[in-house]
């Protein structure tokens, strides 16, 4: 004789969502990374000439695209339209970076701060798939490496 018993056959299904905390801490997680290896980055360089620096600028950039439209795309898909706002803020911002870079001083920070609150936004507000939340945290880790990477260019006087 076989029973069915619901504390041995009902096991929880593994949850592949995450709270909104934990996709905050993903972000704020890979800001801290990427800050870091940007400065490290930087640091082990040493002074460079202002076209290398803005050519490695150019490279991140052209890779953060990608995550970022595909993000932009998974968002037009939702029916959160302050995901779609953070996800086009957050493209914009990064086809904004190159003209930004030209422009020294407090003008010059005003794209990465945009480009990662829109990243935060991005992340407070997602409810769709996870893969969304791992492309943030990409982006977020390459955005804080180039802003950490430039930022330590400009204390050093390159």
């Amino acid at each position: 004789m076989s029973y069915a018993s619901y504390t041995v056959d009902a096991a929880p299904a593994a949850s592949t969502d995450f709270l909104r905390s934990e996709r905050l801490a993903t972000v704020f997680g890979a800001c801290a990374l990427g800050s870091a290896l940007g400065f490290a980055a930087a640091v082990a360089i040493g002074r460079t000439d202002v076209w290398a620096v803005f050519f490695l600028a150019a490279m991140v950039v052209a890779v953060a695209l990608y995550p970022a439209s595909a993000n932009m795309a998974d968002a037009a898909r939702s029916r959160s339209p302050g995901c779609k706002f953070a996800a086009v803020v957050h493209l914009l911002s990064l086809l904004a970076w190159p003209l930004a870079v030209q422009f020294a001083g407090s003008l010059y920070w005003l794209v990465p701060s945009i480009a990662v609150s829109s990243l935060v936004l991005l992340a407070s507000c997602w409810s769709g798939p996870a893969r969304v939340v791992y492309r943030t945290g990409i982006q977020a880790v390459l955005i804080a490496a180039l802003a950490a990477h430039q930022s330590t260019m400009t204390v050093m006087g390159a």
